[in-house]
C-alpha cells in the first residue's frame, strides 16, 4: 500500500500545474504537450511502455560491460563452432578467404640507396621457408606458421581474442632462435587488480594512458600466475572502445539466433521422424480382430506388426483404415532458414551466398556484387592479421637470425626498419568471369591504373615470380623449337630477335667492309 502511495504522490501534478489548470484549462494542455515533445527528441530515448525495461547502464566503461560475461560468451561460441552448422560454416568460409593456404612474405630488404638488396632478400626467404616448418616456428612443434595463422584467426574470432608469446630458446647452429607459444584467454589472472601503481584488469595490466605493459599468465588454469612483458607478446582482439583492455568473441551478434535456429531445426527434424512413423490407424468393432498387414510376436510374446510395400491386405466388414498426414516436413522451414542464414551474414559481414553456399538464385550482377562485398571483409580480415601477427612475428625473426649471425646485416639497429621491410602476399580469388577480368585488368595496365604487382598480388602471387617463370618457359619452348603465344611479350621478344638478327648481319658487312677498307 506505502508503494502504490509513493508512486500516486510522485505521479501528482505539481501545484503550479495544478493551479494553471484551474485557471486555464488550454494553457495547461499546451504545457503538457509542449514537455512531452520535449522529451521526445530522441526516440530511442523515450521511456515508454514499449522500452520501459529496456535501461542499459550509460556510463559503463568497456571492461565493466564485458568482463562479467566474457568467459560465458566465449563457452557459448565454442559450443556454437562444435555443434551449430551455421557457425561452423561461416568460420571455415573465413579461413579458407582470409588465410587459405597462408599468408607467405616477400622479403623488400632495401640498400641505402632505395635498390633492392637481393642477396639478404634471398637469405631471409631461404631462412623463413626452413622456419616456418613444422617443428621450428611453434613450440609445441606441431604446426606451420600458416597453420598457425589459421589458429590465430579461428580463435580470435570464436574467443574473442588470442595471444602469442615470443620465446627465444638455445637452437642448433643454422637454426633461426625463435619459437612461438599461442596462448589462450583462459590462462589470464582475472583475480589479479593492481601491480604497484600500474592496474590490472582482466589480466592485462596497463599503464596511466590505458597501454598495457604487461601481461599475467598461469602455466595452467587456476595457477600460479606470472608477468609477461608486453613487448613479447601480441594479443588479438577487435577493439570497439576507445579504451579497451579485453576482447569478446565475435560470435556475439549471432550466438542466441544460431542456437535457436539450429533447435528449431532439431525440432523440425524429430517431428519428421515421429510423423512418419504413423503410417496409418486401425478402427474396429471387434476386438477380435485387429491385426493389419503381417503380424508376428516376439520372443517375450510381443505383438509386431509390420507393412510391405506392395502388399494389400484384406479386412473384415467391421475393420476401417485411416492413414495418417501428418503435414511434414514443413514446407515453409526453407523460408525461415534462409532469412536466418541473411541475418547472420548480415552481422558478420558476409552475403546470403557466402554464408549458404546456395548459388541457385540470382544474377551475374548481384552474384558479383554480393562477391566483392565479401572480398571487402576478408581484405580488411587480412590487413589486420599482417599487421598484428605476420608483420611483428616478421620482426621478431628478422631480429632473431641477425643476432644469431645468420644474416650478416651492417648496422641493424642503426636502421631496423629498412632492414625488416617485406610485402605479406594473401591467397587471391579465382575470377566470377575470367575474360572480363582479364580484359578489364589488362586495359587497367596499360592506361596506368594497375601495376602487374597489383594485378599479381590480388590472385596471391609475386609478380617477380610471374616473370621469371615465363621466362624460363620461353626459353625452354624455344630449346624445343616451339612458340609460345604470349600476347605482346613474346611478338616484342620475336621483334627483338629480329632486330638483332639484322644487326648480326649489318655488323657481318660491316665487318667486311672494315676489312676491305683495312686491306685497302
Amino acid at each position: 500500500m506505502a508503494g502504490k502511495m509513493r508512486t500516486r504522490a510522485e505521479t501528482k501534478p505539481p501545484i503550479l500545474e495544478r493551479i494553471i489548470a484551474t485557471l486555464s484549462p488550454k494553457w495547461a494542455f499546451d504545457r503538457q504537450l509542449f514537455r512531452s515533445a520535449l522529451g521526445r527528441n530522441y526516440d530511442a530515448g523515450a521511456n515508454d511502455r514499449f522500452s520501459g525495461n529496456w535501461m542499459p547502464v550509460a556510463n559503463a566503461t568497456a571492461e565493466e560491460t564485458a568482463a562479467p560475461y566474457r568467459d560465458r560468451i566465449r563457452g557459448r561460441a565454442r559450443d556454437l563452432e562444435r555443434n551449430n552448422d551455421l557457425v561452423i560454416g561461416a568460420l571455415d568460409t573465413f579461413d579458407r578467404n582470409v588465410v587459405g593456404s597462408g599468408i607467405r612474405p616477400q622479403a623488400a630488404i632495401q640498400k641505402a640507396g632505395g635498390d633492392q638488396n637481393e642477396r639478404l632478400n634471398e637469405q631471409a626467404e631461404t631462412l623463413w621457408k626452413r622456419w616456418a616448418k613444422p617443428g621450428n616456428c611453434d613450440t609445441t612443434g606441431q604446426s606451420t606458421f600458416y597453420e598457425l595463422e589459421s589458429l590465430v584467426m579461428r580463435r580470435k574470432s570464436t574467443d574473442g581474442e588470442i595471444f602469442i608469446r615470443r620465446i627465444t630458446p638455445k637452437k642448433e647452429p643454422g637454426q633461426v632462435p625463435l619459437l612461438l607459444q599461442v596462448l589462450e584467454p583462459d590462462l589470464l589472472d582475472t583475480v589479479k587488480t593492481d601491480n604497484g601503481a600500474n592496474k590490472v584488469y582482466g589480466g592485462v595490466e596497463v599503464n596511466e594512458f590505458g597501454r598495457p605493459v604487461a601481461y599475467w599468465f598461469a602455466k595452467e588454469k587456476y595457477g600460479e600466475s606470472s608477468r609477461i612483458p608486453a613487448d613479447q607478446v601480441l594479443h588479438l582482439f577487435k577493439k570497439t572502445r576507445a579504451v579497451e583492455f579485453r576482447g569478446v568473441s565475435e560470435l556475439v551478434p549471432v550466438i542466441q539466433r544460431a542456437r535457436h535456429s539450429g533447435e528449431a531445426i532439431d525440432a523440425e527434424l524429430l517431428a519428421t521422424r515421429l510423423a512418419a512413423c504413423f503410417a496409418g490407424f486401425i478402427k474396429t468393432g471387434n476386438p477380435h480382430r485387429t491385426s493389419l498387414g503381417r503380424q508376428e510376436t516376439s520372443a517375450s510374446g510381443d505383438r509386431l506388426e509390420t507393412i510391405e510395400p506392395g502388399t494389400m491386405n484384406y479386412l473384415s466388414r467391421d475393420e476401417d483404415v485411416t492413414f495418417s498426414s501428418p503435414g511434414r516436413p514443413n514446407t515453409s522451414i526453407a523460408d525461415f532458414v534462409k532469412m536466418l542464414d541473411r541475418r547472420a551474414g548480415a552481422a558478420l559481414g558476409l552475403s546470403y551466398e557466402a554464408m549458404s553456399r546456395d548459388l541457385s538464385k540470382g544474377s551475374y550482377s548481384s552474384a558479383r556484387q554480393g562477391y566483392l562485398e565479401d572480398r571487402r571483409t576478408y581484405k580488411r580480415a587480412q590487413q589486420y592479421l599482417v599487421d598484428h601477427f605476420c608483420q611483428p612475428v616478421w620482426e621478431w625473426f628478422i631480429e632473431a637470425a641477425y643476432l644469431a649471425g645468420l644474416l650478416k646485416i651492417p648496422n641493424f639497429y642503426a636502421d631496423p626498419e629498412r632492414f625488416v621491410s617485406v610485402r605479406w602476399l594473401a591467397n587471391g580469388w579465382e575470377w566470377i568471369d575470367p575474360m572480363k577480368e582479364v580484359q578489364a585488368n589488362e586495359e587497367a595496365i596499360k592506361s596506368g591504373q594497375l601495376t602487374l604487382e597489383e594485378t599479381c598480388g590480388a590472385r596471391g602471387r609475386d609478380w617477380r615470380e610471374v616473370l621469371e617463370q615465363r621466362a624460363r618457359e620461353e626459353k625452354y619452348a624455344a630449346s624445343l623449337g616451339l612458340s609460345l603465344d604470349f600476347g605482346s611479350t613474346q611478338g616484342a621478344a620475336e621483334q627483338s630477335g629480329n632486330g638483332g638478327g639484322d644487326d648480326d648481319e649489318d655488323g657481318g658487312n660491316g665487318g667486311n667492309e672494315g676489312g676491305n677498307g683495312e686491306e685497302a
